[in-house]
């Protein structure tokens, strides 16, 4: 059989296919099967591009939608695993395998298939070790971080492979295996890619799991791409079968990809049996791995561990010959793969129809049916016979848990072995100590990327607003207030600009600029009421005690409860509205009787007051416009760094037009922008602030914005004491009436948490993880 491998395609397939028909005029030959070794990029439309994970100038179409629409037809039999540039929402909808256009077959996240009688092994993706022990969590829509980590390897996959004892012809993957390269001309790799060697000496160049199964399971060939050069080496392994040490080799192949004088294809000679067909066939020793290791499909974002030698459970899959024969039984004994592709428009859900009939005839479970929440426990078929299951928790045993308590609630009981188990892969609250990038199920991961610049930008909290006092000159600022906090911003922006330069290339900003400047624009809004927070928040900390001025700012709680309660959706109940109440009450007599020059002058008193609920109103506004307008898509591909540089550069911009104002306007002044430095109380609130803002949008950004302000809340008793303490302000009864009804009224919300108002779906709601 004459096979044509490919290494990168990059959505180039009719150039890819226009080089193998030149070849065969050229040589006089037919070449039978296309091997495409990663980057597919199986584009369908503009939402593929959009669910790719490239830079924009190479988000582009290519021509692969052509095939999938019929208006050009695949010359060869194509078969393709995935890489890390791909269209994931396509390839998602087939996890195990599908037709991603006629004559055109994705191998799945990892898979075995025969092709006239040639056993060829995939696994798709890259390898990252933050992801490698993770579960398949990502959904649409995609952030920047899902967008990334759904073509991450997983642990499962390679255990599923390793099971595999038949030997296989030819094993596919887009990550080189690790320490291949000391099997080739190293010399001559070094001499056309020189960055590779501080990789090399590393130990980072390749993938570790691949060469796990590289030694595992020793296949004839090892075909790759990803590093973007032609480079091939000759692996020998040994082997101790029944007392004779038999020599076994491996011969491996990586091609560059699809351009003009790049080395990107070649054609081998493989031997095959001649009786067989050069048809797609399902591989039964793989179709019954799956089978027996479906329980151990983990849909959560948290680690957990698979079995190993030292567990209770079975921990070894490989099929034994009444196992096989059950499932050959379930295919009716034909293993034929079906010519079953149906185009999206076709769907009758958000799950491809193929995955849907495997899943059904195999009995396992469609990773995204469950994510989406369409898809039940599976069933066993009519010629199987019903066993008890030999794992009654094991995801529950072997996950990452904080809940000790919960996993000993369901493992106490131990059922003997049997050789069939269907459990039902867990999707419930047990294995959810770390969440779907969501607070709530409609919201996803929109979420996640933009909440965290909401908090990070109430600069004076409560520590705060101590230093902020003792910087002050009996009771006036001896510095320009609104210097100090541009001062704040660019420390915060310096800050984020570090952290995603960690992980990404500088450039990446402007790349991701060009591409959302749109979002840039919209921060503009809150950015500009945080302005006006902040500035506020130092005026009212001249003319208020601490304690006073943190429990009226806690009357913003009231205003954001109503507005959760009118915008998204989310009830209210009695008890929640009690603990609104009994912080009302808390501020109001915290205000009978002021200290101070307050109380001895009425329109002061008025003013200072009106100046207090227009602070809080710009934070109740800013916080609803992240979480109602931005979170609606605009932000949703923005990487949640860059969202913050966004932020604070547009804070920057606001502060600078409010700064020149008050210069402009100014005839005389005490203050200075040189006594910023002066004063050694500011740095300390510059620094303390930037830090508690930044940290603050990295921590919390899984909350909502009413949780945030209640814990913020639980400060209050500190702060009244530290008043006293340092600056001398009395605890009056007042005071610590209204402390103690505040902290009453966080401790009632905090026990009845806001919930959103759901239809009466059980399905939904029991795939809904919890927080």
């Amino acid at each position: 059989m004459k096979i044509a491998i490919e290494g990168c395609a990059h959505g180039e397939l009719q150039q890819i296919y226009n080089t193998i028909d030149l070849i065969e005029k050229r040589d006089n030959i037919k070449v039978d099967l296309l091997i495409c070794c990663g980057d597919f990029q199986a584009t369908r439309n503009t939402d593929d591009l959009l669910a790719m994970a490239v830079p924009l100038k190479y988000r582009q179409m290519c021509s692969f939608h052509k095939y999938y629409s019929g208006e050009l037809v695949a010359p060869i039999l194509t078969i393709f695993i995935g890489g890390n540039h791909e269209a994931s929402n396509h390839l998602q909808e087939l996890s195990y395998g599908g037709w991603a256009a006629p004559n055109i077959y994705y191998m799945g996240l990892a898979g075995v298939i025969n092709v006239g009688g040639i056993r060829i092994g995939g696994l798709s993706g890259i390898y990252k070790s933050n992801d490698y022990m993770r579960g398949r969590f990502e959904k649409q829509p995609y952030t920047e971080q899902t967008k990334r980590s759904i073509y991450h390897i997983r642990q499962l996959e390679i255990f599923r492979l390793k099971q595999l004892r038949q030997p296989i012809d030819i094993m596919l993957s887009h990550d080189w295996p690790q320490g291949i390269e000391n099997h080739g001309n190293l010399k001559q790799l070094l001499k056309y890619k020189p960055f590779f060697e501080s990789d090399i000496n590393e130990g980072k160049l390749g993938s570790k799991p691949a060469r796990e199964l590289l030694d595992e399971l020793k296949p004839k060939y090892w075909f790759a791409a990803h590093l973007h050069c032609k480079f091939a080496a000759i692996v020998n392994h040994t082997s101790d079968n029944n007392e004779e040490m038999e020599k076994r080799c491996t011969k491996f192949l990586s091609l560059d990809k699809c351009l003009p004088k790049k080395r990107f294809l070649q054609i081998l000679d493989v031997p095959h049996d001649d009786s067989k067909s050069i048809n797609l066939m399902y591989d039964l020793e793989w179709l019954s791995i799956l089978h027996l290791t479906n329980h151990l499909l983990n849909i959560n974002s948290n680690m957990y561990y698979l079995p190993g030698p030292s567990a209770s459970e079975r921990y070894d899959f490989t099929p034994t010959e009444e196992e096989k024969t059950a499932v050959l039984n379930m295919f009716s004994h034909d293993l034929r793969i079906p010519n079953n592709f149906i185009t999206l428009e076709n769907y009758k859900s958000k799950t491809n129809p193929q995955t849907t009939t495997f899943c059904e005839k195999l009995c396992i479970d469609d990773p995204l049916a469950l994510l989406l929440g369409q898809w039940s426990r599976s069933s066993l078929t009519e010629n199987e016979p019903e066993i008890d299951s030999t794992f009654p928790s094991f995801v529950n045993s072997t996950v990452c848990s904080i809940n000790e308590d919960e996993l000993m609630d369901k493992t106490s009981e131990k059922i003997p072995m049997s050789p069939f188990v269907l459990p039902e892969p867990k999707n419930d609250n047990t294995c959810s100590n770390i969440n779907e990038n969501s607070f709530m199920n409609n919201f996803s991961s929109i979420i996640m990327t933009n909440t965290s610049t909401e908090e990070s930008h109430k600069d004076v909290h409560q520590s705060q607003g101590l230093l902020v006092k003792l910087s002050q000159d009996k009771g006036t600022y001896n510095y320009n207030v609104v210097s100090v906090i541009i001062l704040t911003e660019v420390t915060k922006l310096v800050i984020s600009l570090f952290l995603f330069w960690k992980d990404n290339p500088l450039k990446n900003i402007i790349d991701q600029t060009r591409e959302n400047y749109t979002v840039l624009f919209l921060y503009m809004v809150p950015a500009l009421l945080y302005c006006l927070y902040n500035n506020l928040a130092f005026v009212n900390l001249s003319i208020f005690d601490p304690t006073t001025y943190f429990i009226l700012l806690q009357l913003r709680v009231i205003l954001t409860g109503i507005v959760y309660q009118c915008l998204f959706k989310k009830d209210l109940s009695k008890i929640q509205w009690l603990s609104l109440v009994l912080l009302t009450i808390g501020c109001m007599i915290k205000e009978l009787k002021m200290e101070g020059n307050i109380r001895q002058q009425s329109n002061g008193f008025f003013i200072s007051i009106l100046l207090m609920l227009t602070q809080i109103l710009c934070s109740c506004l800013a916080g609803v416009y992240n979480e109602y307008l931005l979170k609606k898509g605009q932000g949703v591909n923005v990487n949640v760094y860059v969202q913050n540089i966004y932020m604070y550069t547009d804070s920057i911009l606001c502060n600078i037009l409010l700064w020149i104002t008050f210069k402009h306007n100014e005839t005389e002044s005490n203050t200075s922008e040189i006594n910023i430095f002066k004063n050694y109380m500011v740095m300390y609130i510059v620094m303390n602030s930037a830090m508690y803002g930044v940290v603050t949008s990295l921590l919390l950004h899984s909350l909502n914005s009413i949780i945030k302000v209640f814990a913020t809340a639980i400060e209050l008793v500190l702060i009244a004491v530290l008043s006293w303490v340092i600056l001398g302000y009395p605890i009056t009864l007042q005071t610590v009436s209204a402390v103690c009804i505040v902290s009453c009224s966080v401790v009632i919300y905090a026990k009845h948490p806001i919930t959103k108002s759901t239809p009466p779906n059980t399905n939904s709601n029991k795939n809904m993880t919890n927080i």
